[in-house]
């Protein structure tokens, strides 16, 4: 009998189906199999690395490290967080790259990481090199903040554009609205109205209600019935749909 099957589990899915299943008797289901489930881990070898690092984002909401401690002993290890996101940055996953090396500069107690920020900037400069819009992002934030890293505000754009222009359905908005606010103030980047209105724009397109208030504040100030300011107004409008269209 198979205890785990990556294409039932919770936090897996099998190709083209959502691996997120939170409901109440899907989460009692996990709890009454798992210690069996944790045996199961032992011997598993995913070949998809996201399915490691859902599995080790669900083992950290937990209140306890009960999930582990049910396992053989030679197996803890291998359910440990730390040993399912190393694995899953391992296969390409930058995701998980990315969680990882966030866990490094404040790691909880059952995670199984050891506080290191220099081992924290490495893997999501790993995640942002594999793709992950999320670790540029956190990249981004590192550099603008000085975090770890000597702060570098120009490096700090570069990541959060690379954030910000991922794919539509993986783009981060957040990305989107930091680069539109250092574009407005000219931080790193030239200082450029219609580039921060595109880029909120693309922010509230994908849901940051931050980047759509900047918008119709944007959009509120060049509203004025003068000439200048209605050319003004106009130009901000097409960007604001140039960027709702990215």
């Amino acid at each position: 009998m198979v205890l785990f099957e990556p294409g039932r589990a919770p936090w897996c899915s099998t190709r083209g189906r959502s691996g997120a299943n939170t409901n109440a008797e899907s989460v009692a289901a996990v709890e009454r199999l798992a210690a069996h489930q944790a045996r199961a881990m032992a011997a598993a070898d995913f070949a998809e690395g996201a399915c490691r690092r859902r599995l080790a984002l669900w083992l950290l909401q937990q209140p306890s490290d009960r999930h582990a401690a049910a396992a053989p002993t030679t197996a803890r290890a291998r359910l440990r967080p730390a040993a399912l996101l190393a694995r899953a940055c391992a296969l390409g996953d930058g995701e998980g790259c990315g969680v990882l090396g966030r866990l490094h500069f404040a790691p909880p107690r059952s995670s199984g990481v050891e506080r290191s920020d220099e081992r924290g900037v490495g893997l999501v400069i790993e995640g942002c090199r594999l793709g992950s819009p999320a670790s540029c992002n956190a990249l981004g934030d590192l550099f603008a903040r000085g975090f770890a890293v000597r702060a570098d505000v120009g490096r700090a754009a570069q990541c959060f554009e690379r954030a910000c222009a991922a794919p539509r359905s993986d783009g981060l908005a957040m990305a989107c609205t930091k680069l539109g606010e250092m574009h407005r103030k000219g931080l790193g980047v030239p200082r450029d109205g219609l580039a921060a209105a595109r880029l909120w724009s693309r922010g509230c397109a994908l849901g940051d209600a931050n980047a759509c208030a900047a918008v119709a504040e944007l959009l509120r100030a060049t509203a004025g019935g003068r000439e200048q300011g209605g050319r003004e107004h106009a130009a901000l409008r097409e960007a604001v749909r140039g960027g709702a269209s990215l």
